[in-house]
């Protein structure tokens, strides 16, 4: 099917994530990972589906709020932060969102177009486990290069006294330096010190970087690619 319909992207998909196996990967593009697509939820899902399977075969839609299977309403940009560290799809009805939504929507999307060839075929770094933290996760995907990086980290909930979190990064070259730009940005406002400036790959991943995040369901993607 997919030699004679090669325009047309096709999904295993069955009992919401039933069709997650190997079998049926080479007849698919990607798979369903889950009908719970709640923002929160899939952090959890995508890190435990993610250490069998690569992030091009594992579908993770932005749906709307509340959402269908927990009626929690997540802000749009944790939603687009998750969905984007795997295979990215859109479940929203572009008539029910605001301007401001809809533009923040079609930036991510460009953003995403621009970054997913280092998302899906990029080496995944395990920095901050949900499981184990709890407060907190954070991975990221490094080209095989080594030139190009994207981190992402999200707070899960809240702690008296919190620090704010130091993300050091793994993966870059030393001696190589990297431009840290944060995507997703809702305002002109950055949440991490370290961006637009340009750092060598060994101080990022020795000492790292702060990130000014430590409301539940806020969420940080950093971009970062190599400069001469």
């Amino acid at each position: 099917m997919m030699e004679k319909h090669p325009d047309v992207i096709f999904q295993a998909c069955s009992s919401g994530g039933g069709r997650v196996d190997y079998g049926s990967l080479p007849y698919h593009h990607e798979f369903w990972t889950s009908d719970d697509t709640d923002a929160f939820e899939r952090i959890f899902i995508q890190w435990g589906t993610s250490h069998f399977y690569p992030a091009i075969a594992m579908g993770a839609h932005v749906s709307a709020v509340p959402n269908h299977q927990t009626a929690n309403s997540l802000p749009l940009k944790l939603r687009f932060d998750v969905a984007m560290a795997g295979r990215l799809g859109v479940e929203l009805q572009p008539a029910d969102m605001t301007d401001t939504e809809r533009e923040f929507a079609k930036q991510c999307i460009s953003t995403y177009k621009r970054i997913r060839d280092v998302l899906q075929f990029g080496d995944l770094y395990r920095l901050i486990s949900p499981y184990k933290e709890g407060d907190k996760a954070a991975l990221m995907y490094v080209s095989p290069e080594g030139d190009h990086a994207v981190a992402f980290l999200y707070v899960l909930r809240y702690q008296c006294g919190y620090d704010y979190p130091i993300l050091k990064l793994r993966g870059l070259v030393p001696e190589r330096k990297y431009r840290v730009v944060e995507l997703n940005k809702e305002s002109k406002r950055s949440y991490c010190k370290g961006d637009g400036k340009v750092f060598d790959g060994d101080f990022l991943m020795k000492h790292g970087l702060q990130v000014q995040i430590h409301k539940p369901n806020q969420s940080v993607v950093l971009e970062l690619a190599e400069v001469e």
